[in-house]
């Protein structure tokens, strides 16, 4: 399908709107803030200012009884005064020694307030992508630029989200690294991948070659360490990769560019709905929403998922891989489908479904492609497959690491051995890039898959679920060996300013993976497993918080009930 995108000027003119609404956004002291809403009121109850002054008047809420508050009691002080009795009391009271009490309960916190969606009016015009209209009419409800995750705007910071998204500001990411085995030499890695990433960025905002794709995997690479539209470095270009996706989505919730297999689809979901639990922005979670919808509809009865996210009998390992992480991201975003609207959801064979739903049916699907001997196979039980990564990770991602299913695939996995397939890599100069010597290629001990890096993207995120002395081995051969084989650019050739006008190196990744679309996906999956250490909180990390039971259906031998540990 040949391309057919918006002209520069378009994006240019929707960048100027994005700027222009992001002034909503902007931190403002409690005075402006109540200025705001107060003129906000006397507008009509449609315009933009009346819907943002309604949302301040709920986030404000506590602030004002709180200023109201402190107000009453200094003028109450002021006009009583302190009497002559009331001195001498306190002056007795100061030599008294005060008794030993019980201990008291300490109230409940109060409820947060949840922030609403805010609808500003702006003008677009319709655009063709991919022959794909995207309608954008004039006055369409359309929210601000993602802000910063700790702007008053924003009532908590969704990073700090226990279980859903592991540590992800600078902090927390030096602790996790030296917690769990990282090193600076792993981050500087990481760092290369990002600034080669953002220099190879479309003028779009997309990567090539399945631009939803390679879009998707980009913004997970740059979310994963913390990065969102409010960072100094990386912030535009992760705004523009959003940007990217919710402009060529249609109304079916699907992308322009996709891969006729719907692989895309599932992976440019994962990120939306990523990003929007890092952002909590409205536009970003309308998208994330509709694109979810179909994710839903097309699940197989019993938890599984095909190509074109067809209802079939056929339950393809690899793509519900992808399927079931999009699902796992919107699960953890606490609300999206949350409204009444989205309580059922009819799937494409008339079954009601729910967001709840899909996630708790889901591991099920994996089990069919389960070998009693341990392994997950391609689309039926076999026991050597690289896929055993995929079934391994989401079974744990589902809160089922303590399955049977998952242990003995997790020793299936004990043999294998982490290097690189890179033989088939270009450097810089184009010429055929050699790995340094000793550098082992990947290996399953039962000969080699058609997808190792495919395979080790999977594998690094089980092994670090499973924690212990196997992560530890793999960790060691990953770290060992991935630094190694990045193509670099140094801080001369490569250039790169940061925003700190400062030039720095870049690097990328390249294997020799059967199926890929070098070197974007080689270079995120490499860096997503680089990013392991912060990505999501471990499952042997002992953080209980409620059961949650899995129901595998009524013909099973048995529901599982298991522990989450975030």
């Amino acid at each position: 399908m040949a391309d057919d995108y918006p002209t520069p000027d378009y994006f240019e003119k929707k960048d100027s709107a994005y700027e222009e609404m992001l002034k909503t956004m902007e931190e403002k002291s409690f005075f402006q803030r109540m200025k705001i809403m107060f003129d906000g009121f006397s507008k009509p109850k449609d315009s933009g200012e009346y819907k943002i002054a309604k949302q301040q008047l709920e986030l404000m809420t506590s602030p004002i009884i709180a200023f109201l508050g402190v107000t009453a009691m200094v003028v109450l002080m002021f006009f009583i005064g302190p009497s002559k009795d009331a001195a001498e009391r306190a002056q007795i009271a100061e030599v008294i020694q005060p008794e030993t009490v019980d201990a008291v309960d300490e109230p409940p916190p109060p409820e947060e307030i949840q922030p609403m969606e805010v609808e500003l009016d702006t003008e677009f015009t319709d655009v063709t992508v991919n022959n794909v209209v995207v309608n954008a009419p004039a006055n369409a409800p359309m929210s601000a630029k993602p802000s910063n995750v700790n702007a008053v705007m924003i009532t908590k910071s969704p990073i700090m989200m226990s279980g859903v998204f592991g540590a992800r500001t600078t902090g927390q990411i030096g602790e996790a690294r030296a917690k769990f085995g990282g090193s600076p030499e792993v981050e500087a890695c990481v760092m290369r991948s990002l600034r080669w990433l953002k220099k190879n960025q479309a003028a779009d905002g997309s990567w090539p070659a399945t631009k939803p794709a390679m879009t998707g995997l980009a913004i997970l690479t740059f979310l994963a360490h913390g990065e969102t539209p409010a960072s100094e470095e990386f912030g535009d270009t992760v705004r523009k990769a959003i940007q990217y996706l919710i402009t060529t989505q249609d109304k079916n919730g699907f992308f322009a560019g996709e891969d006729g297999n719907r692989y895309a689809h599932h992976i440019a979901t994962y990120a939306l709905c990523e990003a929007y639990a890092m952002t909590r922005n409205p536009e970003v979670k309308e998208a994330a929403e509709k694109a979810v919808i179909p994710t839903i509809k097309g699940q197989h009865a019993n938890g599984g998922w095909d190509y074109k996210i067809a209802i079939t009998d056929r339950d393809d390992t690899s793509v519900m891989g992808w399927a079931s992480q999009s699902i796992k991201a919107a699960h953890n975003c606490g609300d999206l489908l949350s409204d009444p609207e989205y309580a059922t959801i009819m799937t494409t064979d008339g079954r009601p479904s729910s967001l709840e739903n899909a996630y708790k049916l889901a591991p099920k699907g994996f089990l069919k492609n389960f070998h009693p001997e341990g392994g997950f196979g391609y689309t039926g039980k076999h026991h050597t497959s690289g896929l055993s990564a995929v079934g391994a990770l989401c079974m744990q991602l589902m809160g089922q690491g303590n399955h049977d299913a998952v242990k003995k695939t997790l020793k299936v996995m004990d043999d294998w051995t982490l290097g690189w397939g890179g033989s088939g890599a270009k450097d810089s100069k184009g010429n055929p890039f050699k790995l340094p010597a000793g550098v082992p290629t990947f290996k399953q001990h039962v000969g080699d898959g058609a997808c190792p890096q495919y395979y080790a993207y999977y594998a690094t995120q089980a092994m670090f679920q499973a924690g212990g002395d196997r992560w530890k081995r793999w960790n060691k051969m990953m770290s060992d060996v991935y630094p190694k084989v990045q193509i670099v650019k140094s801080k001369a050739d490569s250039g790169y300013v940061d925003h700190k006008g400062q030039p720095q190196e870049i690097g990328h990744f390249e294997n020799d993976d059967q199926h890929t679309q070098r070197p974007v996906m080689d270079t995120c999956l490499a860096t997503l497993q680089l990013e392991v250490y912060y990505r999501y909180l471990p499952t042997f990390k002992e953080v209980k918080v409620d059961d949650a039971e899995i129901v595998l259906g009524a013909d099973d031998e048995k529901s599982v009930k298991t522990t989450i540990e975030w």
